[in-house]
């Protein structure tokens, strides 16, 4: 059963216009961002945009780049930008999620949407109850307000679902956390490979909890 909540999937007629906006209908907890009070140079505007700190381009040769390039049905494929960056040939893709409401650092971050729950739930029908079928449901629901034409699959895999992040959350500090938590590894900018087990993706234990409980052991790697 699909969940019953106040708030609503975006859909292929307003998916590509809701990352300007406050409030929207997904989105259950955001980060309110104004022009008086944003974090300007490392603003995720910023890193998203050949004109601030050009991080953020996705791989010319990745999976999301190569999969939004041949979908144009697909929304998603909508909220990418081409860009040029100074000193370096050719135009490269960015994430456009991060427009600006008033100037390119005033973004709200989507920390929790709905299609994440989403896909939560498709995670645990498939993991905890091996349900394929149930898993589907979330993965159709979310697919059905995002391509046009598409067609109800009657099951999927953890890699389905594990795809649909990359296609749903790319640029939103998600994926990795999905990949780690299924015990897959993911690929940095440069080239390696961090596991769900590396330094990197468990992070140190605050020093001052250390400090109230010294029979704490800090993580590797720290």
């Amino acid at each position: 059963m699909i969940l019953e909540s106040e708030y609503e999937l975006y859909t292929t007629a307003n998916y590509d216009k809701v990352w300007a906006q406050e409030g929207t209908s997904e989105s259950i907890f955001e980060l309110l961002i104004t022009a008086n009070y944003n974090p300007q140079r490392n603003s995720l505007g910023y890193y998203c945009d050949a004109n601030g700190y050009p991080e953020c381009a996705l791989a010319d040769d990745g999976e999301i780049l190569t999969y939004l390039k041949a979908h144009p049905e697909d929304i998603r494929s909508k909220v990418i930008k081409e860009q040029s960056v100074s000193g370096v040939a050719g135009t490269h893709f960015f994430p456009a999620k991060y427009p600006g409401r008033d100037g390119i650092y005033v973004n709200n971050p989507k920390i929790i949407r709905l299609s994440e729950v989403y896909l939560i739930a498709a995670e645990a029908e498939l993991k905890g109850n091996n349900n394929g079928a149930a898993a589907a449901n979330y993965i159709n629901a979310i697919e059905e307000n995002r391509v046009a034409g598409y067609k109800d699959v009657a099951t999927v895999t953890i890699d389905d679902i594990l795809f649909e992040y990359k296609k749903e959350f790319f640029a939103e500090n998600q994926i990795a956390f999905a990949y780690w938590r299924n015990n897959k590894s993911v690929t940095n900018q440069v080239t390696k490979e961090i596991g769900a087990n590396d330094d990197k993706a468990i992070w140190p234990i605050p020093q001052r909890e250390i400090d109230y409980d010294p029979s704490l052991v800090q993580n590797p790697g720290y």
